[in-house]
């Protein structure tokens, strides 16, 4: 079951942008077998093919907005497993551009990379906010605060905030030492954590989780410099400050990674009302990757406690 290569992209209007997506489909993953495979992964009985064209515009458009280690990927992942949404991948990525779907370029592909590098709002507009199948009603994608912003990328920015209809999933880490230490584990040990099973089908479809970052949930005892953990709590106070002002005038849901851990379906309702989408249980293979207690992790935990003892940050020193 190949899905046929003439209709791909079949409503892009200009000759250039039909020569740049004849270079980027690559079909070899659509098979029967595979679509079952991928279908499982993502918790959907049925696959909506996002890279074919057809005429719904009205859909709500969004984006997942924050800093690494605060659950971004987790909302991608549930997303995804709803029936009606297109949940893209991390797109801005320096030298990746995983949108994590069937049917789309691999990650790496230098056309493709070089597309978005230099023509981004095309890239957008003819890639991710395009039109859809009428059972789409919410399209988006991951992006971080420090993000596009080199060369052409920049105009990213303007473009999503000129968008009056984009509608901001802003989430956050209450506890910001958590997210440094949890960033320094996935250096060591991998970004993501899934069942044995699960992590053989995402290595074959490129799911945007790399296999050298695919967590065996070893710990690594390590130590954590003052100046680090200082300047690490700063700046992400100074971003988060700084896209709450930039999206003022946008719809913004502030999620947060500690209450989806208390009750994600909770939140997931929140998440789905917010899109203006029917409620459907939102699922994922994602398990938490830092489970251990920070003392156990951190081998200066308490030098570091006592050093930030009467500053603004002290109450992340929970333990």
């Amino acid at each position: 079951m190949k899905s046929n290569l003439s209709e791909i992209f079949s409503k892009i209007t200009t000759k250039k942008s039909k020569r740049v997506f004849s270079q980027f489909f690559d079909d070899r993953f659509l098979t029967p077998e595979n679509i079952v495979k991928y279908n499982q992964l993502c918790h959907r009985e049925t696959y909506p093919y996002p890279h074919l064209d057809d005429n719904n515009r009205q859909y709500c458009k969004y984006i997942i907005l924050g800093s690494a280690r605060t659950g971004s990927s987790l909302l991608v992942e549930l997303l995804k497993s709803h029936p009606s949404v297109i949940s893209f991948s991390e797109l801005f990525m320096d030298q990746y551009s995983p949108f994590n779907y069937l049917g789309y370029p691999h990650h790496s592909d230098e056309n493709l990379l070089d597309y978005r590098n230099n023509n981004p709002v095309e890239f957008m507009e003819n890639l991710v906010f395009k039109p859809y199948r009428r059972n789409i009603s919410a399209v988006g994608f991951k992006l971080f605060y420090y993000q596009a912003h080199n060369g052409r990328l920049g105009k990213v920015w303007n473009y999503l905030k000129s968008l009056d209809d984009l509608k901001i999933v802003h989430i956050k880490r209450r506890n910001s030492f958590h997210s440094l230490i949890s960033s320094k584990h996935a250096a060591e040990k991998g970004a993501s954590k899934y069942p044995e099973w699960a992590m053989k089908e995402i290595q074959q479809f490129n799911m945007g989780i790399f296999p050298e970052q695919l967590s065996k949930g070893e710990i690594t005892i390590i130590n954590v410099d003052y100046q680090e953990c200082l300047h690490y709590f700063e700046k992400v106070k100074s971003e988060k400050d700084y896209y709450e002002k930039y999206f003022a005038n946008h719809s913004v849901l502030n999620l947060y990674y500690e209450d989806l851990l208390e009750n994600m379906d909770r939140e997931c309702r929140k998440l789905c009302e917010f899109l203006h989408l029917s409620y459907a249980p939102l699922k994922t293979y994602a398990e938490k990757q830092v489970i251990a207690p920070m003392k156990e992790i951190v081998k200066n935990y308490n030098e570091l406690k006592a050093s930030f003892e009467g500053t603004e940050w002290y109450s992340f020193f929970d333990e």
